[in-house]
Protein backbone atom coordinates (compact mmCIF):
# COMPACT_ATOMS: atom_id res chain seq x y z
CA UNK A 1 0.00 0.00 0.00
CA UNK A 2 1.14 3.54 -0.73
CA UNK A 3 1.05 5.88 2.48
CA UNK A 4 -0.17 9.53 1.39
CA UNK A 5 1.34 12.57 2.98
CA UNK A 6 -0.74 16.32 4.18
CA UNK A 7 -3.42 14.66 2.64
CA UNK A 8 -2.74 15.54 -1.25
CA UNK A 9 -1.73 12.29 -3.81
CA UNK A 10 -0.85 14.82 -6.75
CA UNK A 11 2.44 15.17 -7.19
CA UNK A 12 3.69 19.06 -8.20
CA UNK A 13 6.67 19.69 -11.31
CA UNK A 14 9.81 20.87 -10.00
CA UNK A 15 10.07 24.89 -10.26
CA UNK A 16 12.15 26.05 -13.04
CA UNK A 17 15.07 28.27 -11.85
CA UNK A 18 16.31 31.04 -13.65
CA UNK A 19 19.41 30.80 -15.23
CA UNK A 20 22.06 33.90 -15.28
CA UNK A 21 20.75 34.67 -18.76
CA UNK A 22 17.19 35.61 -18.20
CA UNK A 23 18.22 37.03 -14.68
CA UNK A 24 20.76 39.93 -16.44
CA UNK A 25 17.93 39.98 -19.23
CA UNK A 26 15.48 41.00 -17.01
CA UNK A 27 17.44 43.74 -15.57
CA UNK A 28 18.05 44.93 -18.98
CA UNK A 29 14.36 45.18 -19.17
CA UNK A 30 14.40 47.80 -16.79
CA UNK A 31 14.26 51.75 -16.99
CA UNK A 32 17.69 53.38 -18.07
CA UNK A 33 16.89 56.58 -16.80
CA UNK A 34 19.22 55.81 -13.34
CA UNK A 35 21.79 55.78 -15.74
CA UNK A 36 24.47 58.34 -16.59
CA UNK A 37 23.63 60.64 -19.34
CA UNK A 38 26.53 59.32 -21.02
CA UNK A 39 25.26 55.57 -20.27
CA UNK A 40 22.38 56.06 -22.08
CA UNK A 41 22.67 57.55 -25.47
CA UNK A 42 23.84 56.15 -28.61
CA UNK A 43 27.26 55.05 -29.72
CA UNK A 44 27.33 58.43 -31.63
CA UNK A 45 26.08 60.25 -28.88
CA UNK A 46 22.37 61.40 -29.96
CA UNK A 47 19.05 59.78 -28.98
CA UNK A 48 17.27 57.91 -31.19
CA UNK A 49 14.09 59.58 -30.87
CA UNK A 50 14.71 63.51 -30.52
CA UNK A 51 13.03 66.81 -31.32
CA UNK A 52 13.81 67.99 -35.02
CA UNK A 53 14.83 71.93 -35.63
CA UNK A 54 11.73 73.63 -37.34
CA UNK A 55 9.05 76.56 -37.30
CA UNK A 56 12.22 78.98 -35.83
CA UNK A 57 12.70 76.41 -32.73
CA UNK A 58 15.75 75.07 -32.35
CA UNK A 59 17.22 72.27 -30.03
CA UNK A 60 20.16 71.23 -28.20
CA UNK A 61 20.91 67.93 -26.05
CA UNK A 62 21.54 69.32 -22.07
CA UNK A 63 23.35 67.31 -19.34
CA UNK A 64 23.47 68.97 -15.79
CA UNK A 65 26.91 71.05 -15.27
CA UNK A 66 29.23 69.45 -13.19
CA UNK A 67 30.80 72.89 -12.25
CA UNK A 68 27.63 74.14 -10.64
CA UNK A 69 27.28 73.16 -6.86
CA UNK A 70 25.12 70.88 -5.41
CA UNK A 71 23.69 70.27 -9.14
CA UNK A 72 20.77 68.12 -8.60
CA UNK A 73 21.32 65.44 -11.35
CA UNK A 74 17.29 64.69 -10.69
CA UNK A 75 15.14 67.79 -10.03
CA UNK A 76 11.68 67.60 -9.83
CA UNK A 77 9.65 67.76 -13.03
CA UNK A 78 6.76 69.05 -11.74
CA UNK A 79 8.55 72.65 -11.54
CA UNK A 80 10.37 74.25 -14.42
CA UNK A 81 13.88 72.78 -14.67
CA UNK A 82 16.04 75.90 -14.16
CA UNK A 83 18.50 75.70 -17.60
CA UNK A 84 21.24 77.66 -15.77
CA UNK A 85 21.94 74.83 -13.96
CA UNK A 86 22.93 72.26 -17.33
CA UNK A 87 24.80 72.64 -19.95
CA UNK A 88 25.10 71.97 -23.96
CA UNK A 89 26.16 68.34 -24.85
CA UNK A 90 28.09 67.62 -27.68
CA UNK A 91 29.48 64.46 -29.64
CA UNK A 92 33.63 64.64 -29.08
CA UNK A 93 33.91 64.48 -32.84
CA UNK A 94 31.75 66.24 -35.69
CA UNK A 95 29.34 64.60 -37.54
CA UNK A 96 26.03 64.74 -39.45
CA UNK A 97 23.88 66.42 -36.95
CA UNK A 98 20.89 64.27 -36.26
CA UNK A 99 17.93 66.90 -35.82
CA UNK A 100 19.65 69.76 -37.58
CA UNK A 101 18.04 68.48 -41.10
CA UNK A 102 15.06 67.73 -42.57
CA UNK A 103 13.19 64.85 -41.27
CA UNK A 104 12.79 63.52 -44.50
CA UNK A 105 16.62 62.98 -45.15
CA UNK A 106 17.84 59.21 -44.57
CA UNK A 107 20.91 59.46 -41.74
CA UNK A 108 22.71 56.28 -41.57
CA UNK A 109 23.75 55.12 -37.89
CA UNK A 110 26.98 56.59 -37.35
CA UNK A 111 26.06 59.87 -38.79
CA UNK A 112 28.53 59.86 -41.53
CA UNK A 113 26.27 58.92 -44.66
CA UNK A 114 23.04 60.74 -45.79
CA UNK A 115 20.69 60.16 -48.38
CA UNK A 116 18.14 62.23 -50.10
CA UNK A 117 14.31 61.98 -51.24
CA UNK A 118 12.54 63.29 -53.49
CA UNK A 119 12.77 67.25 -53.69
CA UNK A 120 15.75 69.28 -52.46
CA UNK A 121 16.61 69.36 -48.30
CA UNK A 122 19.18 70.08 -46.33
CA UNK A 123 21.73 68.59 -43.03
CA UNK A 124 24.00 70.70 -41.00
CA UNK A 125 27.19 69.55 -39.29
CA UNK A 126 27.27 69.08 -35.65
CA UNK A 127 29.96 71.67 -34.97
CA UNK A 128 30.08 75.50 -36.00
CA UNK A 129 33.47 77.71 -36.58
CA UNK A 130 33.53 81.32 -36.17
CA UNK A 131 37.22 81.73 -37.30
CA UNK A 132 40.44 80.09 -38.79
CA UNK A 133 40.34 78.11 -41.74
CA UNK A 134 38.17 74.80 -41.48
CA UNK A 135 38.06 72.25 -44.12
CA UNK A 136 35.95 68.91 -44.90
CA UNK A 137 35.53 66.72 -47.65
CA UNK A 138 32.31 64.46 -48.80
CA UNK A 139 32.22 61.57 -51.01
CA UNK A 140 29.52 60.88 -53.79
CA UNK A 141 28.27 57.63 -53.22
CA UNK A 142 25.08 57.44 -55.28
CA UNK A 143 24.05 60.03 -58.13
CA UNK A 144 21.71 58.64 -60.14
CA UNK A 145 21.81 60.38 -64.13
CA UNK A 146 18.21 59.11 -64.84
CA UNK A 147 16.39 61.34 -62.32
CA UNK A 148 18.76 64.20 -62.02
CA UNK A 149 19.80 63.36 -58.62
CA UNK A 150 21.95 66.19 -57.44
CA UNK A 151 24.07 67.56 -54.25
CA UNK A 152 24.92 70.77 -52.88
CA UNK A 153 27.65 71.19 -50.70
CA UNK A 154 29.75 74.02 -49.01
CA UNK A 155 28.54 75.74 -45.70
CA UNK A 156 25.70 77.16 -43.97
CA UNK A 157 24.98 79.28 -40.58
CA UNK A 158 22.16 78.22 -38.21
CA UNK A 159 19.60 79.99 -39.82
CA UNK A 160 19.41 78.38 -43.57
CA UNK A 161 16.69 77.07 -44.01
CA UNK A 162 16.68 72.47 -44.19
CA UNK A 163 13.78 72.44 -46.42
CA UNK A 164 15.86 74.49 -49.08
CA UNK A 165 18.63 74.19 -51.19
CA UNK A 166 21.97 75.00 -49.83
CA UNK A 167 22.82 78.29 -50.91
CA UNK A 168 19.33 79.27 -51.43
CA UNK A 169 19.14 82.32 -48.95
CA UNK A 170 21.72 85.05 -47.35
CA UNK A 171 23.02 82.32 -44.86
CA UNK A 172 24.91 79.31 -46.96
CA UNK A 173 26.97 79.41 -49.90
CA UNK A 174 27.46 75.68 -51.78
CA UNK A 175 28.32 74.26 -55.07
CA UNK A 176 26.19 72.09 -57.05
CA UNK A 177 27.24 68.97 -58.33
CA UNK A 178 25.60 69.74 -62.19
CA UNK A 179 27.91 71.55 -63.90
CA UNK A 180 29.77 72.59 -61.06
CA UNK A 181 27.74 76.03 -60.10
CA UNK A 182 28.10 77.61 -57.04
CA UNK A 183 25.36 79.20 -55.12
CA UNK A 184 24.16 82.09 -52.95
CA UNK A 185 21.18 83.32 -52.09
CA UNK A 186 19.55 81.44 -55.24
CA UNK A 187 22.20 83.33 -57.77
CA UNK A 188 24.29 80.44 -59.33
CA UNK A 189 27.04 81.59 -61.12
CA UNK A 190 30.11 79.61 -63.38
CA UNK A 191 33.27 78.41 -61.48
CA UNK A 192 34.32 75.20 -62.76
CA UNK A 193 36.01 75.64 -66.09
CA UNK A 194 34.50 73.66 -68.86
CA UNK A 195 31.65 73.17 -66.40
CA UNK A 196 32.30 69.40 -65.68
CA UNK A 197 30.43 69.64 -62.46
CA UNK A 198 31.09 65.91 -59.97
CA UNK A 199 30.32 62.57 -60.87
CA UNK A 200 29.56 59.54 -58.89
CA UNK A 201 33.29 58.41 -56.84
CA UNK A 202 34.25 62.41 -56.81
CA UNK A 203 35.24 63.66 -53.55
CA UNK A 204 34.18 67.52 -53.02
CA UNK A 205 36.02 69.28 -50.73
CA UNK A 206 35.30 72.21 -48.85
CA UNK A 207 37.65 74.93 -47.13
CA UNK A 208 36.10 78.09 -45.59
CA UNK A 209 38.55 80.94 -43.89
CA UNK A 210 37.01 83.46 -41.37
CA UNK A 211 39.56 86.10 -40.48
CA UNK A 212 39.57 85.84 -36.49
CA UNK A 213 39.79 89.83 -36.57
CA UNK A 214 35.88 89.90 -37.89
CA UNK A 215 33.29 91.24 -34.98
CA UNK A 216 31.61 87.34 -35.39
CA UNK A 217 35.14 85.84 -34.19
CA UNK A 218 35.35 87.90 -30.89
CA UNK A 219 32.23 87.02 -29.92
CA UNK A 220 31.82 84.11 -27.28
CA UNK A 221 29.59 80.89 -28.10
CA UNK A 222 26.40 81.00 -26.79
CA UNK A 223 25.98 78.98 -23.96
CA UNK A 224 21.87 78.74 -24.19
CA UNK A 225 21.90 79.35 -20.02
CA UNK A 226 18.84 82.26 -20.23
CA UNK A 227 17.03 79.62 -23.08
CA UNK A 228 14.27 77.40 -22.01
CA UNK A 229 14.84 73.80 -20.84
CA UNK A 230 12.22 70.90 -21.90
CA UNK A 231 12.20 67.12 -21.76
CA UNK A 232 11.51 64.86 -23.95
CA UNK A 233 11.48 61.13 -24.10
CA UNK A 234 13.52 61.00 -20.43
CA UNK A 235 16.27 63.35 -22.08
CA UNK A 236 16.49 67.49 -21.90
CA UNK A 237 17.09 69.86 -24.58
CA UNK A 238 17.63 73.89 -24.92
CA UNK A 239 14.73 75.24 -26.81
CA UNK A 240 15.70 78.60 -28.33
CA UNK A 241 14.35 80.74 -30.93
CA UNK A 242 16.40 81.41 -33.86
CA UNK A 243 15.74 85.26 -34.57
CA UNK A 244 16.22 85.05 -37.74
CA UNK A 245 15.03 88.09 -38.45
CA UNK A 246 17.29 89.97 -36.44
CA UNK A 247 20.29 87.88 -37.46
CA UNK A 248 19.77 88.61 -40.85
CA UNK A 249 19.36 92.88 -40.24
CA UNK A 250 22.37 92.76 -38.98
CA UNK A 251 24.73 90.36 -41.54
CA UNK A 252 27.90 91.92 -43.11
CA UNK A 253 30.26 91.09 -45.06
CA UNK A 254 33.39 89.89 -43.74
CA UNK A 255 36.63 91.31 -44.75
CA UNK A 256 38.84 88.36 -45.33
CA UNK A 257 36.29 85.88 -45.33
CA UNK A 258 36.79 83.45 -47.80
CA UNK A 259 35.38 80.14 -49.75
CA UNK A 260 36.73 77.79 -52.13
CA UNK A 261 36.25 74.05 -53.32
CA UNK A 262 38.61 71.20 -54.19
CA UNK A 263 37.90 68.29 -56.48
CA UNK A 264 39.21 65.15 -55.66
CA UNK A 265 42.32 67.29 -54.14
CA UNK A 266 43.12 69.62 -56.33
CA UNK A 267 41.76 73.33 -55.22
CA UNK A 268 39.42 74.92 -58.05
CA UNK A 269 39.86 78.57 -56.53
CA UNK A 270 38.19 81.34 -54.40
CA UNK A 271 34.67 80.89 -55.17
CA UNK A 272 32.97 83.77 -52.09
CA UNK A 273 35.20 86.37 -51.10
CA UNK A 274 33.78 88.70 -48.25
CA UNK A 275 31.43 86.00 -47.01
CA UNK A 276 28.85 87.03 -44.54
CA UNK A 277 30.27 87.14 -40.26
CA UNK A 278 29.27 85.05 -38.69
CA UNK A 279 28.86 80.91 -37.47
CA UNK A 280 29.19 78.87 -40.03
CA UNK A 281 28.70 74.67 -40.10
CA UNK A 282 29.18 71.92 -42.82
CA UNK A 283 26.01 71.77 -44.55
CA UNK A 284 24.86 69.28 -47.68
CA UNK A 285 21.56 69.64 -49.14
CA UNK A 286 20.41 66.57 -52.39
CA UNK A 287 17.61 66.16 -54.56
CA UNK A 288 15.90 63.02 -55.10
CA UNK A 289 18.07 59.75 -54.14
CA UNK A 290 21.74 60.94 -54.65
CA UNK A 291 23.83 60.03 -51.15
CA UNK A 292 27.11 61.09 -50.09
CA UNK A 293 29.64 60.12 -47.38
CA UNK A 294 32.10 62.90 -44.86
CA UNK A 295 35.36 62.43 -44.88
Amino acid sequence: MSATHGGSSKSSKPRKRKNHNQQEGSRKRQKNTDLPLSERLPRHGFPSDHPFNKDGYRYCLAEPDPHIPDNDPEPDYAKPIPPKTYRILQHPIPLLSANDRAPQLHLSDDRMTIKGEKGYSMVRGTHGVRKGDWYYEIELLSLPTNNDSTVRVGFAQACADVQCPLGYDEFGYSIRSKRGTVFHKSKGKSYMKNKEGFVEGDIIGCHIYLDPENDAAKQLPDTLKEATLVKFKNFNYFESLDHKKKIKSNLKPGKGNKLQFFKNGKPLGVAFEEINDGVYYPAISLFKSAKVMTK
